[in-house]
């Protein structure tokens, strides 16, 4: 090869490597599910889809994560409670979802005094 077709082939090379170890691929992505309540699902918000917490926590950890809400408002982490979110359609999907890291926000319902039996 002459000079030129070398140095074009290097450059070329040097294009693709940028764009490849610049660009994180689907299957190297972390999965990252966030599971709760209203806090999580973003109740009240104008927009959750780009205001809830999951949102702005996609956002913030970039294009290498990929963020899946899974708030379901008024859940508990009580197993025997009003609105348990152990039974809900939320808890079934972030299971499919099969995140590398879970994030909890489950407790605040909770609190609620019919959920509580004092003996």
């Amino acid at each position: 090869m002459n000079d030129r077709i070398k140095h074009h082939f290097a450059r070329l090379l040097a294009v693709c490597a940028a764009f490849l170890l610049g660009t994180p691929s689907a299957w190297a992505q972390v999965k990252v599910a966030c599971v709760g309540d209203s806090i999580t699902a973003g109740y009240a918000l104008a927009n959750p889809g780009t205001q809830s917490y999951p949102a702005q926590l996609q956002l913030l950890l970039g294009s290498g994560y990929t963020v899946g809400n899974f708030g379901l408002s008024g859940a508990t982490l009580l197993k025997q409670s009003d609105f348990t979110y152990w039974n809900s359609s939320q808890y079934s999907a972030s299971r499919t979802y099969n995140p590398n890291i879970v994030v909890i926000m489950l407790g605040t319902n909770d609190t609620k005094s019919w959920n509580w039996n004092a003996a």
